[in-house]
């Protein structure tokens, strides 16, 4: 047996699995949108570089395996970064982009913009394909980010309510009209069987809020739907799969207040919904035992139990909103952006690790690197690449 087990060793190591390396290469770290990464984030922060485009950024940063950022902005335009922060390339949109790229297994980052148009752009920053997305003039325009399976089949969804699949060649392999005034706003996850899980208000009533699985070729296994007595929220918080409990979570904006809600993954009925003061529109994080962390309209991030959805603790922010979504390291710390610019990190237990001040609102889910390297953007339009203090890394050895 010994054989055998050295050379699983072997593997595991050569892959990074014992040295909690992984990469991020969509929105919220995976395409079940865990929120939830095996690196290390930095322990005392100092900022390592910044990056600066020419507009704000609304997009999460996102990594490759060799170590390349990429990097979306309302500038028109998408960028690929050195690990230390040098210029690789730009390639240039027609509009600005608000949706985070998504890295497919070959290498290919595709994203959309504004103005309706979805690419595939290789590693090089070399145009593979571009397509329109039918089906509705300036309102085919895209904000959420793409799921890619690892065939290369992407799904998107834009604001006419129409929801894309896409080969990797660009064929459009299907197109859903779901005839209603949803606006599609939060990415669409996918579960290790290809299956593809869509937040949006309810194509049929727009006060309520819709959860639908679809499989890969467009077949509907289920729909959720719950009253959000509202119309003029959009469903902004992207699903978010716990596969080991067979749970979806979800969070929305209501009249007045907000809920994050717990689907089974299996049947799509409800297992739990907490309310919230505020509404929610941060994507939920999944930590390696099951707690939900999200973020509130309040100024609060959330931690809640998995089996019934009570609040374990909150953490005030000191600000107004916390809208971007948070992190969980493989440590089991969480960082979070507020609406003061403000990224915090946190200790399992809620307690406050550091804190460092951007210039402006941070709306996105930060990325941690494998050198303990965290990422992340700000409408002050730019990238802050924070690392490891010298004190920190020394006494790490």
């Amino acid at each position: 047996m010994r054989g055998p087990l050295i050379s699983l060793f072997s593997a595991l190591l050569a892959a990074g699995v014992l040295l909690g390396q992984d990469t991020s290469p969509t929105f919220h770290h995976d395409q079940q949108r865990t929120g939830r990464t095996a690196n290390l984030g930095p322990a005392e922060p100092v900022l390592r570089w910044t990056f600066k485009t020419q507009a704000s950024l609304d997009a999460s940063p996102i990594t490759a395996p060799d170590g390349t950022i990429y990097l979306a902005s309302t500038d028109n335009c998408l960028y690929a970064l050195n690990p230390s922060g040098a210029l690789k390339w730009t390639f240039a949109a027609s509009e600005s982009i608000f949706s985070t790229p998504a890295l497919g297994s070959d290498g290919t980052v595709y994203f959309a913009d504004l103005a309706g148009w979805y690419y595939a752009v290789n590693s090089g920053g070399n145009l593979r394909w571009s397509r329109a997305l039918s089906g509705g003039g300036f309102e085919r325009r895209a904000i959420a980010a793409p799921a890619v399976s690892p065939s290369g089949q992407s799904f998107i969804g834009g604001w006419n309510d129409h929801f894309y699949s896409l080969g990797s060649n660009g064929d459009l392999l299907w197109e859903l009209a779901l005839e209603g005034e949803g606006q599609i706003t939060a990415a669409p996850a996918l579960d290790a069987a290809g299956n593809v899980y869509l937040a949006t208000l309810d194509p049929s009533n727009k006060d309520n809020i819709a959860v639908i699985k679809f499989d890969r070729l467009a077949k509907l296994l289920w729909k959720f739907t719950d009253s959000l007595a509202v119309d003029r929220n959009r469903i902004i918080s992207s699903p978010a799969i716990d596969s080991d409990r067979g749970r979806l979570y979800v969070g929305a904006s209501r009249s007045d207040d907000g809920c994050l809600y717990a689907i089974n993954l299996s049947d799509g009925r409800q297992a739990f919904r907490t309310d919230f003061a505020k509404g929610i529109v941060s994507s939920p994080a999944i930590g390696s035992d099951g707690t939900v962390y999200v973020g509130c309209m309040d100024g609060k991030l959330y931690a809640l139990d998995p089996t019934n959805g009570s609040k374990h603790w909150a953490f005030a922010s000191g600000a107004y909103f916390v809208i971007g979504s948070p992190l969980v390291d493989g440590a089991g710390r969480i960082y979070v952006g507020d609406s003061d610019g403000v990224i915090h990190a946190l200790f399992p237990s809620g307690g406050e690790l550091w804190r460092f001040a951007t210039q402006s609102n941070i709306a996105s889910a930060p990325v941690i690197a494998s050198d303990r390297t965290l990422y992340v953007t700000s409408y002050d339009s730019t990238l802050y690449a924070i690392g490891q203090t010298r004190r920190s890394r020394t006494r790490l050895r």
